[in-house]
């Protein structure tokens, strides 16, 4: 499967609010990316102006997001397949005067991951995603879905510690080079 790039407009000015999406290549399942790209989704997150923000929780993203009112919510998001994938970011602002500041902003992000991300950061989210993986596997529906899942998609089910083992040794250097590529 080949990626083509595209760029898509659509103004609709009977809705209030601007829903933007900004999409590039991902990989697939069996990539040895996977996890350095599941990590960087994690760092980039999922925040909602409604839920409020902390600096503990939230994002560098979601601080700029906030302190400027540039948007309502965002969404990182990830969707891999056998051989390739896509990653990227969905966006609702009602704030339609700064969309440029919005994807000014959004993108100075995507690029401050292939040259600085931090350590701390790194490992933060690290620890959340772990803990949010083990938390979505609470019943039996769960795991079976996650067994499903799995064998679908990589021929093979991977236990929880060798999971992970694969996002511990995810490392800063490893986010620069997936951003890179």
């Amino acid at each position: 499967m080949t990626f083509i790039g595209s760029d898509v407009r659509i103004r609709n000015d009977k809705i209030p609010t601007a829903n933007i999406a900004i999409m590039v290549k991902g990989i697939g399942w069996s990539s040895l990316d996977y996890f350095p790209m599941m990590v960087m989704q994690s760092i980039f997150g999922n925040w909602d102006r409604a839920l409020g923000t902390s600096l503990l929780l939230s994002s560098c993203l979601s601080h700029i997001m906030s302190s400027n009112n540039l948007a309502n919510s965002f969404m990182s998001s990830s969707t891999s397949y056998s051989d390739t994938g896509l990653w990227g970011i969905y966006l609702v602002s009602e704030n339609l005067m700064n969309l440029d500041d919005l994807m000014h902003f959004t993108l100075c992000e995507w690029t401050r991951m292939s040259i600085t991300p931090t350590e701390v950061e790194v490992e933060h989210v690290k620890s959340q995603l772990k803990a949010g993986l083990v938390l979505g596997l609470d019943g039996t529906t769960a795991v079976a879905e996650d067994i499903g899942r799995q064998l679908v998609t990589s021929d093979r089910r991977f236990m929880l510690q060798q999971i992970e083992s694969a996002i511990n040794a995810v490392t800063v250097d490893e986010i620069k080079h997936v951003t890179q590529k």
